[in-house]
């Protein structure tokens, strides 16, 4: 019934997800901070500054809030962050890699080990690369000089070429490592 009259439908419009889609437009308005008053209502009374990606669903929930916040997911998997200066993305919180948040992809641990707030920006981050511990260059960390890549990393770098020759040899393999490109065809 609810196919294209071409695919032998009859063209009707599934309720669900005109139902889905108007939900997730309310999330949307969230997202982009519109200029609203039900926004700034769920910003106020809903979010309390918290985030909107790490919010929990509670059994005090409304309907409407409860299904706004059961199609983050979807909705995340559907947006195209651009960070440009960092500002106004959430490095943690914001779902901006591969329509995920980096709290729920690696958990707390990452957050505490990398020892950089919770609510921190990106932009805060890319201002204080040096005191978070983030690499200022792409200059191999083994300092031989060379520009990091996947081959200067895995093989063209005299250190870690030592470390892999040196696994080949004790696995019973008599040849020296090559550029990454032969060495994923001799896998």
């Amino acid at each position: 019934v609810c196919h294209p009259k071409e695919e032998g439908g009859l063209g009707i419009k599934s309720k669900l997800s005109w139902n889905n889609a108007a939900i997730m437009q309310l999330g949307w308005g969230i997202v982009t901070k519109k200029d609203s008053m039900w926004v700034s209502w769920c910003n106020r009374v809903l979010l309390r500054g918290k985030s909107f990606w790490a919010v929990k669903v509670s059994a005090a929930s409304s309907w409407c809030w409860r299904k706004v916040l059961r199609l983050r997911d979807f909705l995340a998997r559907n947006l195209v962050y651009i960070i440009g200066d960092g500002r106004a993305t959430a490095l943690w919180l914001d779902p901006w890699f591969n329509g995920e948040t980096l709290f729920t992809k690696y958990g707390t641990w990452v957050v505490n080990d990398a020892d950089i707030p919770l609510h921190a920006k990106v932009s805060a981050v890319i201002a204080n690369r040096q005191s978070y511990g983030v690499a200022a260059d792409n200059q191999c960390m083994f300092g031989c000089g060379g520009m990091e890549s996947i081959d200067h990393i895995f093989f063209g770098c005299k250190f870690t070429t030592g470390v892999w020759n040196n696994c080949l040899r004790k696995y019973g393999f008599h040849r020296v490592c090559s550029p990454w490109r032969e060495e994923a065809v001799w896998v």
